[in-house]
């Protein structure tokens, strides 16, 4: 079943909430602005998306900020936000639970393009809607600093974190009229959860249970292994690609340490001394000489056979550009599916070099192995995935 968030996607918000009297109010302050500086140019149009937050911010009154992108003779751009609360009743076991939930309506103004129609700028929308959560994103953190404020629950937002359909209004920025709305889906999720509920097949029910049952009891470290690269697939998937990338370094150095850890105790040593060299060794290039050694071929071949070239490139390269580049840059879905599709190829391939010298590793390494699945996925799934991580709308 769809999420709650993706629900109030499915019914329209608009059912809620009078939007009419929502962008005339939020108009009517922008005009009090423009006034104010006296200006000659300025939007005359807005595209508007209503976009649900994951919780409750109590706020007594609506609250509304303007942004505007001041040009020699006006204003060229405008970012127009308004956050309320609606009423949502929600019937759990048959009985009636009545909830507020907090939405934003966030109009973004460009005197060179929102006088076209909501169809007309289709190839447009995706962009206008990432600047529109970037809005909403500095309201998150505003709300978060506020001291003794924090939620947990309020997460950022991504347009995959967002539900697949998604409310746009084109607005007159001068009375607040609502031109023209329609509802217009930014990704698939929603057709992917609702497959998704569909019953285990009985072979893929024996997988879980042998799965839970090896990682519940003697495959542990595995177990806290892989999930790290499961935790990137998902960040990735709900457009969190900073993260993904993280988390994909992570997963390969993970592996290789328990690699080594295995090697170390094959070759004699005990738990604490295996442990204590391992921590030990601090530098990436360091650990793959030990690695090399301990599988009896040299760094230079290692490199090669697994692909650590490639992977290095793509993931940790990046990974360290997001640790230690205060400035940041934007992490695309295709940079994170790259990382962790390199991630996934260098542990596999690792963990047949591990297997083919200590045969006995394979009952624990094959759940690394077990991820072809990711790389074997078809070009149009990966087109597929990477036009949904880079916000291209759906246009069923």
């Amino acid at each position: 079943m769809p999420s709650l968030i993706e629900a109030l996607g499915i019914v329209g918000i608009s059912t809620a909430i009078d939007l009419s009297d929502l962008t005339s109010e939020m108009m009517k302050r922008y005009q009090t602005a423009l006034k104010q500086y006296k200006v000659a140019i300025a939007p005359k149009s807005f595209i508007a998306f209503i976009i649900p937050l994951d919780t409750f911010i109590p706020l007594s009154e609506r609250y509304s900020a303007d942004i505007l992108k001041p040009s020699e003779e006006g204003f060229e751009e405008a970012y127009l936000t308004m956050v309320t609360s609606i009423p949502i009743s929600v019937n759990v076991a048959d009985n009636p639970i009545k909830v507020r939930l907090t939405i934003m309506c966030v109009a973004v103004g460009d005197v060179s393009t929102t006088t076209k129609t909501i169809h007309e700028q289709k190839e447009n929308l995706s962009r206008l809607y990432q600047e529109a959560i970037e809005r909403v994103n500095k309201v998150i953190l505003g709300y978060k600093v506020t001291p003794f404020r924090h939620n947990h629950d309020l997460r950022t937002v991504t347009a995959l974190n967002r539900p697949s359909s998604v409310r746009v209004l084109r607005i007159n920025g001068i009375t607040g009229e609502i031109l023209e709305q329609e509802s217009i889906f930014m990704h698939d999720y929603l057709t992917r959860s609702l497959m998704n509920a569909k019953s285990l097949t009985e072979k893929e029910k024996r997988s879980f249970q042998f799965a839970h049952v090896s990682f519940s009891r003697d495959q542990v470290f595995a177990a806290n292994i892989v999930q790290k690269i499961y935790e990137a697939i998902d960040a990735r998937c709900l457009g969190d690609n900073t993260y993904a990338v993280v988390l994909a370094d992570a997963y390969v150095e993970h592996v290789m340490r328990y690699i080594l850890f295995r090697c170390l105790q094959q070759e004699g040593s005990p738990d604490d001394q295996a442990h204590k060299e391992l921590e030990g060794i601090r530098m990436m290039e360091k650990l793959v000489s030990r690695l090399a050694q301990a599988l009896g071929t040299n760094k230079s071949h290692l490199k090669e056979e697994v692909g650590f070239t490639k992977w290095n490139a793509n993931c940790r390269l990046l990974r360290n550009g997001i640790t230690h580049n205060f400035l940041g840059g934007v992490i695309d879905g295709e940079s994170s599916f790259n990382a962790i599709g390199d991630s996934v190829n260098l542990a596999i391939k690792l963990t047949s070099l591990a297997v083919i010298k200590y045969p006995l590793f394979n009952d624990d390494m094959q759940w690394f192995s077990s991820l072809q699945w990711y790389i074997k996925m078809t070009d149009s799934s990966k087109q597929q995935i990477d036009d949904a991580a880079n916000g291209k709308q759906d246009d069923r």
